[in-house]
């Protein structure tokens, strides 16, 4: 018979606790007292801080031209920059050198004198010798060696983000000692990056490349004298706009010229097409003036044709088409036809004929124009070229004179041991040490005990098919308990009973004899259910618990991120708005944007202040408003009075008087 399902309750859970609060207690005061120990015998850490701060300096200048004033500069290779030089400290060349100057002063390194932790430190190094055996790992040999490794492991160099600042900590037992190691690799990486930046080249070689670019730019220049002197070039951009202005004419004179002709040509294939006909007057079609006086011939074929047709039609009420009369008018009209169409067609040949010399003159001239163009051209590309060379030469010239400058105020730098690099904090001693964090280490302990005794006994109880009381066995029998009998021991069982062990108690198993409620076989057509339900929802809450536990915690890592993003996103771009508006700002104008700031700040704490309480705000809305219209006066004032300042200095600057005496 099915057993019907259970939640768990709290009662089952405080069951669980009661049942196992020996393994639990025993769980939990062993981490804590663990904990403990292990945060006594350890031997604290303190950690050492410095801060450099990376400037400017002659090594970051070298590749920065000339920038007009009020001129922002953005470097975008600067993070890459620090982290060369973070580098440069980690370096082992670097630690050498601190150890070396050191000497005496090291102070050894305090470690655990427990049995613990010398058993631990006898296993590390028992495991080392074993993997440098087999290769995995490379033996160090010598005291001065270990040394520096202990050193880079105790180093720590990182960049502050946002900053131009580099954080140098050491961590040793000794805090005096970690301050004292972190002010000397602060004070030998200055010294070791003025000698890395140092510059030992001679000015001979920059003396001689100027000497050498001097010839070829006068060379240069009296080649592209010669070309304009030959080629007798005075304007040669004039020169081609005025070319390509007449090209653009000639280009629309052949156009309309193409438009004639294609209108000549259609001409003279409709008359030859109206001459193929026999019916029908051809009529004249449009002609330029310079074809009148062969249009009046043609008018007056035109005339004799309407009036023979104007009689062939009076003759035609008198006689009938078969009569002579009406024939021989027919033959006049037919001749009148002919004429008609072959004068016409000669009119359009010749028209056609004008046209097309027309155009093939067009077209020579726009051919002799584009020559003079690409001869233009040609000398356009080569007087380019010699005003490119002369350029380059020029820009190279004065290039080696800078770098030679420059070399001169590098060698005078490193002379004198200036550098881009400054200490901003030394370090100090600290006062407290930074490894073992006693708290978070003992209630991380703590916490984790309890975690780990309750989980493990949840599940053992999970695991455990004995019957509790009678509402197990009701809800898993699907029958109801009538009466329990005592449990006798045997002498076999009480053997068994005094000879199970430590492990057999922990872990719950117990023989069926000592069970509370001994199992019963019990004949059923359906199989039983040896198990409620109630533990497997206790396992899937605590399933549930952990998985939800840490979601949260992935949850709000992911959130803190983001909003550290959006924080130093929109901090980054309030540095860059700033540094822009003020680059530009002019002396005048920064007093203005003060005074008005001061004014609008002062408005802005006035109406915060009356703003706290709504009910004030409606009560004190008229005397506000009296407020605003007073300062907003005071602001008008404070104008003016700053505009007649800047004209009566203005005015006294025309007539010479200095500023000291305003």
């Amino acid at each position: 018979m099915e057993g019907r399902k259970k939640l768990l309750t709290i009662r089952d859970i405080l069951y669980i606790f009661f049942k196992n609060k020996i393994l639990i207690i025993t769980v939990f005061a062993s981490a804590v007292f663990f904990s403990a120990f292990y945060c006594l015998v350890t031997p604290p850490v303190y950690r050492g801080e410095t801060k450099l701060i990376v400037k400017i300096g002659k090594s970051n200048f070298v590749g920065v031209e000339a920038m007009p004033e009020y001129r922002n500069i953005l470097f975008q290779e600067r993070s890459q920059n620090i982290r060369n030089e973070i580098e440069l400290i980690k370096g082992q060349y670097l630690t050498e050198k601190v150890i070396a100057r050191l000497k005496d002063k090291i102070e050894p390194l305090k470690e655990d004198k427990s049995i613990i932790g010398r058993t631990i430190g006898v296993i590390k190094k028992g495991i080392g010798e074993f993997a440098s055996l087999l290769g995995l790992t490379k033996r160090v040999e010598g005291v001065d060696k270990s040394l520096v490794l202990t050193f880079m492991n105790a180093l720590n160099v990182r960049f502050l983000e946002d900053t131009d600042m580099i954080a140098i900590t050491f961590d040793w037992t000794d805090p005096k000692f970690a301050a004292l190691v972190a002010n000397v690799y602060a004070d030998e990486y200055v010294t070791q990056h003025t000698l890395v930046y140092e510059t030992q080249r001679s000015h001979k070689f920059y003396l001689d490349q100027i000497e050498l670019y001097e010839k070829k730019l006068k060379e240069a220049e009296d080649n592209l004298q010669n070309f304009l002197t030959t080629t007798n070039i005075a304007n040669i951009t004039l020169q081609k706009e005025l070319l390509v202005r007449n090209l653009a004419d000639l280009n629309n004179k052949l156009n309309l010229v193409m438009v004639e002709h294609q209108q000549a040509v259609t001409k003279v294939n409709k008359i030859k097409e109206m001459m193929k006909l026999k019916e029908g007057w051809i009529e004249t079609p449009e002609f330029g003036s310079h074809m009148a006086d062969k249009q009046a011939y043609l008018r007056t074929l035109d005339d004799s044709y309407f009036r023979l047709k104007i009689e062939r039609d009076r003759l035609l009420k008198i006689y009938t088409p078969q009569s002579n009369e009406i024939k021989a008018i027919d033959y006049q009209l037919a001749n009148l036809r002919k004429q008609k169409a072959e004068s016409l067609l000669n009119i359009a040949n010749m028209e056609l004929s004008l046209v097309t010399n027309k155009k093939n003159s067009l077209m020579q001239e726009i051919a002799a124009e584009n020559k003079k163009l690409e001869e233009i051209n040609s000398k356009t590309i080569e007087l380019a070229q010699l005003e490119r060379q002369k350029e380059l030469i020029e820009q190279t010239y004065k290039t080696y004179k800078k770098k030679a400058e420059e070399l001169r105020i590098s060698d005078d730098l490193d002379k004198s041991r200036i550098s881009s690099i400054k200490i901003a904090t030394p370090a100090i001693p600290p006062l407290t040490p930074v490894h073992p964090k006693k708290g978070f280490i003992i209630g991380s302990s703590a916490i984790l005990g309890l975690f780990l005794s309750f989980g493990f006994s949840a599940i053992r109880e999970f695991f455990n098919h004995t019957f509790r009381d009678d509402d197990d066995v009701v809800s898993i029998l699907g029958v109801p308990l009538l009466v329990s009998v005592p449990l006798r021991v045997s002498v076999e069982g009480a053997f068994k009973t005094n000879h199970r062990t430590i492990w057999d108690r922990l872990f719950g198993k117990r023989d069926s004899n000592h069970d509370a409620y001994p199992r019963r076989t019990v004949v059923s057509p359906k199989p039983l259910v040896t198990s409620g339900s109630n533990n497997l929802a206790f396992a899937i809450f605590v399933l549930l618990g952990i998985g939800g536990y840490f979601f949260y915690m992935y949850q709000n890592m992911l959130i803190y991120q983001s909003a550290i993003e959006t924080q130093r996103n929109l901090a980054q771009i309030g540095n860059m708005q700033k540094n822009i508006t003020a680059s530009n700002l002019t002396p005048f104008a920064l007093m203005n944007n003060n005074q008005q700031q001061n004014d609008i700040k002062f408005d802005n704490e006035s109406i915060d202040k009356k703003l706290d309480d709504k009910k004030e705000l409606f009560l004190l809305s008229d005397e506000l408003e009296k407020r605003r219209a007073e300062l907003e006066k005071q602001r008008i004032a404070i104008t003016e009075e700053l505009e007649r300042l800047k004209l009566e200095m203005e005015q006294k600057r025309y007539k010479g008087v200095p500023d000291k005496e305003f």
